[in-house]
């Protein structure tokens, strides 16, 4: 497992606490019904590729995943939006499974 930082993410990436409630609300939500959907598994091995690195889980990693597509792609967390959500996510996984084989 590669121990670099996630080159997708920009450097000056605003934290999950800096945002309102009512979008780190949506952020938790989404990220809480993802980690459901691909039955994320507990521990922290998604952390390097999905967070900044000093995410305590991989529910928080996936957490900032989700913050960094909003920001990006301007794309709010709802229900309307959970299947692009859903389609990113498991672009992301796919190639964080093909790293570990290269």
């Amino acid at each position: 497992m590669s121990t670099e930082r996630n080159p997708a993410l920009p450097l000056t990436f605003i934290p999950v606490t800096n945002l309102i409630p009512r979008e780190r609300r949506m952020i938790r939500n989404m990220a809480g019904a993802l980690n459901a959907a691909f039955q994320i598994a507990p521990g922290r091995e998604l952390v390097i590729h999905l967070g900044l690195g000093g995410e305590r889980s991989n529910l928080e990693a996936l957490e900032t995943w989700v913050c960094q597509q909003m920001l990006t792609h301007r794309m709010h967390p709802s229900r309307e939006s959970m299947g692009w959500y859903v389609s990113q996510l498991e672009s992301t996984l796919n190639c964080i499974e093909e790293e570990k084989h290269d």
